[in-house]
């Protein structure tokens, strides 16, 4: 390969006027009112109460992490900001009604500083106002896909793609979670799966599908197909990101293992735990987690608690996260030329280590 064939690889000429900053604070200011124009004109027509209810979760904003990746992916590879714009909004979008069946599921109390939208709206509205912001999605895609050819259809079915392995993950997941039938009063019935079949690589094949896809590799490669990436770079992002994704849950899993523990969602560190206690412990660990999360007491969350002190679950959980982050790096270094070589690349990574970030203590 000669020296200009690989430089035009590369996209040494793409360079960057704009710090890391600068993106970032442009996306966010572009992707609000992108999504509030495909969702409002909707409901002019509606009672007040409809429209605060469709677009709460959107004026809460966010992150904006996985609009970010889609944009500094597609610059990375040389797209214009026209040709991200909505692509990146939509997935923006798509994090607005996950995350309300998503808490209503989970029981979560607050979100992005404010009570979460169950908890105002309550059970019933919690699933009709996601309709509505689908529907605001797929329309935005749609109009994508007639105005961008065969770019446009590619990144049309890149979301129903992630889409299908995202609710995959969740569906798996699920099956280790005690159901909530009614949240009004808040009622469950049995989990379909035990403590004793959640196995490291079943909890590998849930983290892959339901994190790493939808928080990190979807959002990258919907990008880089914007800017044109090829199959081979499009497979080595999936398989950086899924790195990263995995190494995303492992860290929230050890935030959060007391909340898990209570709500009977085994993770790496329980899982830890319980295949490394003695006989008498996975009884114990089998009887505790299979109650409804109501009728664990406090002596059986702290009983669960020292066998994973006991046997290091969560250094365990850490070293593990510290494995797939360094194990992403590596990934990206052995094949770095395979990658555009520009400012964007390296923004990625920056964006990459804020996210996903360090486990506590």
């Amino acid at each position: 390969m000669d020296t200009k064939t690989l430089a035009e690889r590369r996209h040494y000429a793409i360079r960057s006027e704009e710090t890391f900053e600068e993106v970032s604070e442009k996306v966010e200011r572009m992707v609000y009112p992108t999504i509030l124009n495909a969702i409002e004109p909707r409901f002019i027509n509606s009672c007040p109460e409809i429209r605060e209810m469709v677009t709460d979760y959107t004026k809460r904003k966010g992150r904006y992490i996985r609009p970010k990746l889609v944009w500094i992916f597609a610059k990375m590879f040389g797209a214009p900001d026209s040709a991200i714009l909505a692509p990146a909004s939509a997935i923006q979008l798509s994090e607005d009604f996950v995350l309300q069946i998503d808490d209503m599921i989970d029981g979560t109390e607050i979100r992005r500083g404010k009570p979460a939208f169950h908890k105002i709206y309550g059970f019933n509205n919690t699933f009709i106002t996601p309709q509505f912001l689908i529907g605001a999605m797929w329309n935005m895609l749609h109009e994508y896909a007639s105005n961008n050819g065969d770019t446009g259809s590619t990144v049309y079915k890149k979301f129903i793609e992630f889409s299908d392995t995202t609710f995959i993950g969740q569906a798996l997941e699920n099956m280790f979670k005690p159901r909530q039938t009614s949240a009004y009063p808040k009622t469950y019935i049995k989990a379909l799966k035990g403590i004793g079949e959640a196995t490291y690589d079943a909890y590998l094949e849930i983290v892959t599908k339901k994190t790493a896809a939808y928080t990190i590799y979807g959002p990258a490669t919907i990008g880089a197909v914007i800017g044109g990436a090829s199959e081979e770079q499009l497979k080595l992002i999936e398989k950086i990101g899924t790195k990263f994704g995995i190494a995303f849950q492992i860290k929230d899993d050890i935030d959060d293992y007391l909340y898990d523990m209570k709500e009977g969602q085994p993770t790496i560190v329980t899982i830890h735990a319980y295949a490394n206690c003695t006989p008498d412990e996975k009884q114990l660990m089998e009887r505790i987690f299979s109650k409804l999360p109501e009728e664990k007491t406090p002596g059986e969350m702290a009983a669960i608690s020292s066998i994973v002190e006991k046997y290091g679950s969560l250094d365990y959980a850490d070293a593990q996260f510290r494995t797939n982050m360094l194990e992403g790096m590596q990934v990206y270094q052995k094949n770095s030329s395979v990658l555009p070589d520009n400012e964007y690349t390296q923004m990625v990574f920056r964006l990459f280590s804020d996210f996903v970030g360090s486990p506590k203590g």
